[in-house]
């Protein structure tokens, strides 16, 4: 009877940890769609799907000025509240180097040197910062240790961007290094974290990158939101109704024409 009452204590406990966890998760995210409903030059949506357990995942946008928009996702390694409170202070830096840093390179290697600088943790964080110039569709980005985006032409062609090194921001002493790509007027980019392609189903079989690359090929000239809506979908046929294992989160922004 001791244990049993010992064991209910602690399982709420877990259970209350967790959901503070996605409490802090969420609050600190964008939800109001479509985010800048005046503008003509771009769509943007977004979805974040917690899992039980609850990772780090994060986004964000913003506009650094009337013709650049600011795009980031990332993932926090472990799980639970305190990947949801490395996940905070990770959102808080990126987004304020963000607005004193001219190039996504630089960004990254600022923030990263702040977790160095400051390692009272062993957590580390994958991150993309992208900023969008919404008049030509010019695009600067750098990766630190995430996954690359996707390019979806109005023809359906899907293409990775060029992702090379670049660490996770508060694992090591690192350079960064910007990319840069023009999204032609229809075109679209999506952004996702792993929870994405790693999705398993009942068989421990992942979903994976060309599966998602099928369906974004499918998905072009669709808006961001439908976009997303489309991924979400094709994912929960895949999983069956397997429990999901990570967090799910997906940002997709539109070229105007």
């Amino acid at each position: 009877m001791v244990e049993t009452a010992r064991y209910r204590e602690e399982l709420t406990a877990i259970q209350r940890e967790l959901e503070t966890a996605r409490t802090i998760q969420h609050s600190l995210v964008p939800r109001t769609f479509p985010p800048f409903p005046h503008r003509t030059d771009f769509e943007l949506h977004a979805q974040m799907i917690s899992a039980r357990q609850v990772g780090g995942d994060f986004f964000n946008y913003f506009l650094i000025d009337d013709e650049h928009l600011g795009l980031v996702i990332g993932d926090v390694s472990g799980k639970g509240t305190p990947s949801a409170l490395f996940m905070a202070v990770t959102h808080m830096h990126v987004e304020t180097v963000a607005f004193r840093s001219a190039a996504p390179a630089a960004c990254m290697k600022e923030v990263n040197r702040i977790f160095v600088t400051d390692k009272a943790t062993f957590m580390y964080a994958t991150c993309f910062y992208g900023i969008l110039h919404t008049p030509t569709g010019e695009l600067m980005y750098c990766c630190a240790g995430h996954n690359p985006p996707y390019r979806i032409s109005t023809e359906g062609e899907v293409t990775a961007l060029e992702c090379e090194g670049g660490l996770p921001l508060g694992s090591f002493p690192g350079e960064y290094t910007s990319g840069s790509v023009r999204l032609a007027p229809g075109e679209s980019l999506y952004l996702s974290t792993d929870g994405v392609s790693e999705a398993n189903n009942a068989a421990l079989e992942e979903f994976g990158d060309e599966s998602l690359m099928a369906v974004l090929k499918g998905a072009a000239g669709l808006s961001p939101r439908a976009l997303i809506d489309e991924v979400n979908g094709q994912l929960k046929a895949f999983c069956a109704g397997a429990p999901q294992s990570d967090d799910i989160t997906m940002v997709a922004v539109r070229v105007g024409k």
